[in-house]
């Protein structure tokens, strides 16, 4: 990681010295007290860079003897610096506003576990649930981390990304005439000569010079244009109405290095996929013994009424070497999971044998990956204990805001309406605008036709007799319907033509397709206030939002007398 040009002011105890504060400087950060210094406690001033990994576990703070170090503060303004130019330092109040928020909310971590919240049912669950899921990602990510993209795939699949195929195509409603077709071109028939004359007899449609490329075609299809050369025709495919043939006209390969990137992600994801799928099996052979002739005989679907009696069969499916078993009532309940909406229904459509042995084989693998995350210590790593305990410490933070905070939030009727008052800008329907618009190929015809519509000529009959416009149907030209529209919703430049213009103006406008427009501004629906009732739901959120983060700040400062804090830098 970079080095940051900020630097922390720390002080550092020396060595035998017990920690207790800092000399020298009297300055202090905006709401964060510095631990006092003791007259016999002797202290030196370090530089520390940020983003040192030197200095990482260094103490900036600590909040009951619990340090807040320069890997927490980093970690913290982490998304700070990711919007600035490199180079650039964060504002100076940032350190003191993060370091501020560390601190309440190791606080108010630290009174979720003395009042037990770690020890709640709902908050294991989850902890336990995140645990699992992060350790089967460590023991997969390892696996495949030295994974490479194959030469011959990557440039097998660039060739396909970067191929563009130029087609002549007939598009017949019959597929008999399609046949007649091909067997004309056999006999000798040339294909231009054969589309003329399907196109004139009307059994076909035609296409010339289409250009696609490999994503825009059906894979079946492509392997057709595979063993074609230019020139060549295909034969008959089949569609849902009807037949096509089609002739490959010329085929053009561009040098594209995002493309080539995109086909080394491509080749690399695939084939760790495949390889995360052998080992998935592997690790399942290893780790489990399975009683095949039970997972063989069980038929989940041949009385209803006795489902629920699987739900609770603790015959064991799959045993693994000192830990539980993988059970009957554990594929039952997976079963039960994936047809939430109702396991009769599933049954009566004969789904859920079916989906047996895929169930069964993700509970598995689920177990092998665990089992083997812990036989190779993965869960011992520090990467994984600190993604853990991050994890821990914001499910406590949240159910702390939520079963003590979060009750003393009382929103009255009255702070509703004065929110709304003082916020009225912030609850309006935007501007909105009628259009209609005359297009034209040359600019000089639309300021012309411009200034006959201001001097009095009807809109509607010179829309459909002006000398020069293009009928409004062509392709590429604006389609304006008689709704109010938001200016945003407009194109960017057309925006900025009618932005300020009143009911009944003419603006003229050039879009990027080369047409030349009239618009006619039919009607300016101004910005509105939303009556109260449409946005009260929205501002009783933002108004208990308020509060509640009032409240949490209020907690905050209440912990903070009854505790020791302790902060050893200046910013």
């Amino acid at each position: 990681m970079k080095k940051s040009l900020v630097t922390l002011m720390v002080a550092c105890i020396a060595a035998g010295a017990p920690v207790a504060g800092y000399a020298g400087s009297t300055a202090k950060p905006e709401n964060v007290e510095a631990a006092p210094a003791s007259a016999d406690v002797m202290t030196i001033r370090v530089k520390v860079p940020l983003f040192s990994p030197l200095f990482a576990e260094f103490p900036v703070a600590t909040v009951n003897d619990e340090p807040i170090t320069v890997n927490d503060l980093n970690a913290s303004l982490e998304t700070v610096h990711e919007g600035m130019a490199e180079g650039t330092q964060a504002p100076r109040r940032n350190f003191t506003d993060i370091l501020n928020r560390i601190i309440t909310s190791k606080l108010i971590i630290q009174e979720g576990r003395n009042i037990g919240l770690d020890q709640q049912e709902q908050p294991k669950e989850m902890i336990d649930t995140f645990s699992r899921k992060l350790l089967r990602e460590m023991v997969l990510k390892d696996h495949v981390k030295d994974m490479r993209p194959d030469p011959k795939e990557v440039e097998k699949r660039y060739g396909q990304l970067n191929v563009e195929w130029t087609f002549s195509t007939l598009i017949f409603k019959d597929e008999a005439d399609a046949k007649k077709a091909r067997k004309a071109l056999d006999n000798g028939t040339s294909f231009d000569d054969l589309m003329a004359a399907e196109v004139k007899e009307k059994r076909a449609e035609a296409k010339q010079n289409e250009k696609l490329r490999y994503e825009h075609i059906h894979p079946d299809i492509v392997k057709i244009i595979d063993s074609l050369k230019p020139g060549s025709v295909g034969p008959v495919i089949d569609m849902q109405k009807g037949a096509m043939l089609f002739r490959l006209d010329a085929v053009k390969h561009s040098d594209d290095p995002r493309l080539k990137e995109k086909a080394e992600k491509e080749v690399l994801t695939a084939a760790r996929f495949k390889a995360l799928e052998k080992y998935r099996s592997d690790l399942i052979e290893k780790h489990l013994k399975q009683d095949k002739k039970l997972i063989k005989s069980l038929d989940f679907e041949k009385d209803k009424a006795a489902f629920t009696k699987f739900l609770e069969d603790k015959r064991p499916l799959a045993t693994i070497k000192g830990e539980k078993p993988v059970t009957v009532a554990d594929l039952a309940e997976a079963i039960r999971m994936k047809f939430y909406h109702g396991v009769d229904m599933a049954i009566d459509q004969k789904k859920v044998n079916k989906a047996k042995d895929s169930l069964l084989f993700e509970i598995l693998a689920t177990r092998a990956i665990e089992k083997e995350g812990r036989d190779k210590g993965f869960d011992k790593k520090k990467e994984y204990l600190d993604k853990v305990a991050d994890y821990q410490d914001s499910v406590i933070f949240g159910h702390f805001v939520e079963k003590v905070i979060r009750p003393d939030v009382k929103v009255t009727e009255d702070e509703l309406k004065a929110y709304y008052e003082a916020h009225k800008s912030e609850y309006s329907y935007p501007i909105m605008v009628v259009l209609d618009g005359i297009a034209f190929n040359d600019q000089n015809a639309a300021q012309s036709a411009a200034e006959k519509l201001r001097q009095g000529m009807d809109f509607k009959w010179f829309k459909e007799n002006a000398e020069g416009h293009v009928d409004a149907k062509a392709a590429g030209v604006i389609q304006f319907e008689d709704v109010p529209v938001t200016l945003k919703t407009l194109p960017e430049g057309l925006n900025k033509v009618i932005t300020g213009a009143q009911t009944g103006e003419y603006r003229v406008y050039s879009d990027p397709n080369g047409f030349n427009y009239v618009i006619l501004v039919r009607n300016v629906i101004p910005e509105q206030v939303q009556p109260f009732p449409e946005v009260e739901a929205a501002i009783r959120k933002n108004v208990q939002s308020e509060q509640l983060n009032k409240l949490i700040v209020e907690w905050a400062d209440k912990l903070r007398k009854a505790s020791d804090v302790k902060i050893f830098a200046e910013f």
